[in-house]
């Protein structure tokens, strides 16, 4: 624009196509330097105050100090609202667009940089909120070099994630996790880890369903531990009994608990009835259980071998001793010990637990 006339009839003319020059006179341009400036505003409007505030601008401003070999500039977008317009969005010389920030520096904003880089940045909310309407389907699609390698969408109101072809993908269904094959739910065909790449553990509140879906294919427990056997007699227990050994252990897989124990004694005396042993980790179900001890000494068992037995609804088990084919198990008492001074018991037991 080089006439007053065209400013007067808002028509600038060149064979080029119209150009509007906005130009500094500022012969040391540094940084922020404003090179053109427009600004949009209401100055005879009748409200006065605000309304005849700057209401929105378009500046071009220096970003550094201008060189032979430097003519950076920023075009910065300025709105207003209630106050005169200050700068909401900022194109950079180097083609990053920039949103509620000045910079590419950390804070509040949302940032879509020439490298193709979308960011976006807020405190204590949402950073992304996308909605797609009406049908089912990818919401966001990821390529490699354009070709599709999955998505996140929805199903039925349902989360989907993958839904690839030929490839597992999974489906947050309510209060479950489902495997998807091709972006369909598929039962029994998805793997999770591998022979060669396996997951580290696996930590579960509930139980397992292993080879099939019904109550007799539920693992609901499995756990190792430690017990402490202690010698009980059924009428009265030995008295001042010193222990060399009293070490249990035991594993339980579901409702089946299997014990090994080893017991030494160095010291005792009197006491009656059956002889038993106590602080089973898990007491026994209706179902009794037994087992041979595998070594023993300073116990008169008749030259057969001893027995162990459970029983339901107490902690504890009874030893038993083999006389003969019609007479096998005979209740070991307390007065076969011949003496505690140095009897030694060694055994397992496998039973159920209620």
């Amino acid at each position: 624009m080089t006439r007053a006339r065209d400013l007067a009839a808002g028509t600038f003319e060149q064979a080029t196509g119209g150009v509007l020059k906005l130009e500094t006179s500022d012969t040391t341009v540094t940084d922020g330097s404003v090179l053109g400036k427009i600004e949009f505003k209401a100055p005879d409007e009748a409200s006065g105050t605000d309304a005849i505030l700057v209401g929105a601008a378009i500046e071009a401003v220096a970003e550094g100090t201008f060189a032979a070999d430097n003519n950076a500039t920023e075009l910065v977008f300025k709105t207003g609202a209630s106050a005169a317009a200050d700068a909401k969005m900022t194109l950079t010389s180097g083609g990053d667009l920039l949103v509620g920030k000045t910079s590419t520096a950390t804070g509040a904003g949302f940032e879509a940089r020439s490298d193709g880089q979308i960011v976006g940045t807020r405190s204590a909310n949402r950073v992304a909120f996308l909605n797609r309407l009406t049908s089912d389907g990818d919401i966001v699609q990821f390529a490699k070099d354009s070709t599709t390698v999955g998505s996140i969408g929805t199903d039925s109101g349902d989360l989907t994630v993958g839904n690839l072809s030929g490839h597992t993908g999974i489906r947050f269904a309510t209060n479950a996790l489902m495997p998807t094959d091709s972006g369909s739910i598929s039962d029994g065909t998805e793997s999770l880890g591998s022979d060669s790449y396996r997951w580290n553990n696996l930590y579960l509140s509930g139980g397992v369903y292993l080879g099939g879906t019904g109550s007799a294919n539920k693992l609901d427990d499995y756990e190792e531990g430690t017990w402490t056997p202690a010698i009980t007699g059924a009428s009265a227990n030995p008295s001042s009994l010193a222990y060399g050994s009293q070490d249990g252990e035991y594993t339980k897989v579901g409702r089946q608990v299997t014990v090994h124990f080893r017991i030494s004694t160095t010291a005792g005396s009197g006491g009656s009835g059956t002889f038993g042993i106590s602080g089973l980790p898990f007491t026994p179900s209706s179902i009794r259980s037994s087992a041979v001890i595998s070594f023993s000494r300073k116990i008169t068992n008749g030259g057969g071998p001893l027995t162990v037995h459970s029983y339901t609804g107490t902690a504890s088990f009874n030893l038993y001793k083999y006389t003969d084919a019609d007479d096998f198990d005979t209740a070991i008492e307390i007065s076969d010990v011949t003496t505690f001074g140095s009897l030694v018991l060694h055994g397992s037991l496998t039973y159920y637990a209620t």
